[in-house]
């Protein structure tokens, strides 16, 4: 075996990686691995580190009924807004809100394991004329319920996306972390004729450019309306549409030559909006300065009225024909008093 000297290794290493990414590119363009993309310029915005991983899994395999079967884990996430960064930030365990089919790699045995995302996009996401794109390695879009959504070029090679419980999603067989390559109904053969998919009004995910996708629209609107990265503008905003499967055609190849889009476009073809402020990280638990769920922080709840020193006068505010109800310690509230010209209440604890 030819062995190199050190220093010619090293000068040859960028010449052996530009050919092993090249390899893989034209290996994605004519359908086969995908590992590169399609334009050596698709966009890593994290999602993948193994610092987002706990220690929290499920080894076991087969159907998962939720919550019973997943052993103490349950969906969280949070939906905040940052107002002083302008960003719409999520946070999840990463953890599915319904059933699953655990399946395990036999070469490479991997569990389900909960996650600590902290995802940042643009608030209000800035549309651009040149198109980015996605990456075939890490999340594109995350579905409200915090679990991530991954392109369709791995899950069409390895087969995965023509399952019958492909809409469940699936772990990651190096990272054990759930994610999604459809956006139909979980519990849904997608691939059926029929399959039930949400209406064009309803909004599944937030791409990592910021824009929201949308429920499919039927196929002749989506060939006439939808651009190449499955996005048009209604009222002014753009958004993102879903694809029914009836409208992709697998046996072309992944990437569209000589473009940024692809063929395989279920979810997305490729992003329209700014990237630059868009990031997956850990979770620190650190929530300052955020808006979450549409509910700030709450402030401490403002303290009780005193107690009345004289309950009939208190009630006679509420009408002269108004009493305190018997057998009450403290008379603050008109709920502590009754009208004399109704049914007398009955007493709120037993003699």
């Amino acid at each position: 075996m030819l062995r190199l000297a050190p220093s010619l290794a090293l000068a040859a290493m960028p010449k052996l990686l530009a050919l092993a990414n090249l390899t893989a590119h034209r290996r994605l363009q004519t359908g086969d691995f995908p590992t590169f993309g399609c334009s050596l310029t698709e966009a890593h915005r994290g999602g993948l580190a193994p610092e987002l991983k706990t220690q929290h899994c499920i080894e076991r395999e087969g159907y998962l009924r939720y919550p019973a079967d997943f052993h103490g884990l349950r969906n969280r996430v949070e939906h905040c807004v940052d107002p002083a960064r302008g960003e719409r930030v999520i946070f999840s365990n990463g953890v599915p809100d319904h059933d699953i089919e655990l399946q395990r790699h036999k070469a490479r045995p991997s569990p389900f394991c909960e996650a600590r995302y902290q995802v940042r996009m643009p608030l209000q996401p800035r549309y651009v004329g040149e198109v980015t794109e996605i990456s075939s390695t890490e999340p594109i879009a995350w579905r409200l319920n915090g679990v991530p959504l991954y392109s369709s070029a791995w899950a069409v090679w390895n087969r995965f996306i023509f399952s019958s419980y492909a809409a469940r999603g699936h772990q990651g067989s190096y990272t054990s972390l759930w994610h999604y390559h459809l956006l139909c109904e979980p519990g849904q053969d997608c691939e059926a004729r029929g399959a039930v998919m949400p209406p064009p009004e309803e909004l599944l995910a937030y791409s990592m450019d910021g824009f929201g996708i949308y429920g499919p629209l039927p196929s002749w609107r989506a060939e006439a309306e939808l651009d190449e990265c499955n996005g048009r503008f209604v009222n002014g905003e753009y958004r993102y549409h879903a694809r029914l499967w009836a409208d992709i055609d697998l046996a072309k190849p992944y990437c569209r030559p000589g473009d940024r889009d692809n063929n395989w476009n279920f979810a997305l073809g490729c992003y329209r909006g700014d990237l630059s402020r868009s990031v997956v990280s850990r979770d620190s638990g650190d929530r300052r300065n955020l808006i979450c769920d549409g509910i700030p922080t709450p402030a401490a709840p403002p303290p009780p009225a005193p107690c009345a020193t004289d309950p009939q006068a208190f009630c006679a505010k509420f009408g002269a024909a108004w009493l305190p109800k018997e057998r009450h310690n403290c008379y603050n509230t008109q709920r502590d008093c009754y009208e004399t010209t109704l049914p007398p209440p009955p007493p709120p604890f037993p003699a």
